[in-house]
Formats: structure tokens, C-alpha cells, sequence
């Protein structure tokens, strides 16, 4: 599970989708079995610098989220990007 603030700092491209995944379970009936989160350090350009509010060449992170259900079924994928100033990243493995 990876936990984020939304807020000051975050520019949404998409819904943040998965950001309450037991919500998305309960509206569809479909659990979500597995997410994989993929980031990766970018430079700020484009509609991210106005947005964000920061200088373009600024450090963001860009992070893509995809959510599967059973028998690795697709449900959900969302992408943001952040600021690396204000980024908290925290990670809990359960099971």
C-alpha cells in the first residue's frame, strides 16, 4: 500500500484512481487483488510547470498506478505527477 497526501504539491493528470481502493471494491463489487505503482524521476514541462508551480527543468516524480482484480482482470489506472520538494512516500507490506 502506498500512502500519498493529496494537496499542495500534486497535479492529478486522471482522477487519483485507487485512492480509497475499498471504495472501488464496495461501488463494483470487483476486489482489487493486486496494484503495482510505477515512479519514475521527471523534469517539470508543459501544463506540470504552471500547474505545480515551478520552474520548468524542476525535479518532479511521475508515478502510474494500475489495479487488477481477479484473474489479473485490468480495473483501474491512474497517473500523477509530483513535486519532489513536498513528496512523502510511505510503504506497508501486509501479508
Amino acid at each position: 500500500m502506498v500512502a500519498r497526501t493529496w494537496g499542495v504539491g500534486t497535479f492529478v493528470r486522471q482522477p487519483p484512481a485507487g485512492v480509497p481502493v475499498q471504495f472501488l471494491a464496495r461501488e463494483t463489487g470487483m476486489p482489487v487483488r493486486r496494484t503495482d505503482i510505477e515512479m519514475a524521476a521527471v523534469l517539470a514541462e508543459g501544463d506540470a510547470v504552471d500547474r505545480l508551480a515551478v520552474a520548468a527543468g524542476h525535479p518532479l516524480i511521475s508515478a502510474v498506478q494500475l489495479g487488477f482484480g481477479a484473474g489479473n482482470v485490468p480495473l483501474f489506472h491512474g497517473h500523477i505527477l509530483v513535486r519532489s520538494d513536498v513528496l512523502t512516500l510511505r510503504i506497508t507490506r501486509q501479508g
